[in-house]
């Protein structure tokens, strides 16, 4: 199993979330991927290799894991004249999680 996959299933137990709760898992398309992610070495097939991995550690324990497509069109739309900064990157990313 994955480090990513290993921190995932770590991070759902903290929360005490249930086996058959809906967890949902970003995921982003290239452009996307470059835009709005932060550097942190990661390219964009590791990035999907990793967002399938979590998806099946945390289906395999039992979680209805289901991707959450991340759009840089629906961020920019979102954004409006705000500044882009890693602080609204992440409340939009929060924000399409919550909403799923």
């Amino acid at each position: 199993m994955s480090k990513h996959a290993e921190k995932a299933l770590e991070l759902v137990r903290e929360k005490n979330i249930k086996p058959g709760d809906t967890i949902p898992v970003a995921v982003y398309d290239e452009e996307s991927f470059i835009s709005l992610r932060n550097p942190d070495g990661m390219n964009f097939s590791e990035h999907r290799k990793t967002v399938t991995e979590v998806i099946d550690a945390l289906s395999a324990y039992g979680f209805h894991a289901v991707p959450v497509e991340i759009k840089v069109s629906e961020y920019r739309e979102w954004l409006g004249e705000d500044l882009n900064t890693t602080q609204n990157r992440a409340a939009f990313v929060a924000q399409k999680l919550k909403l799923n």
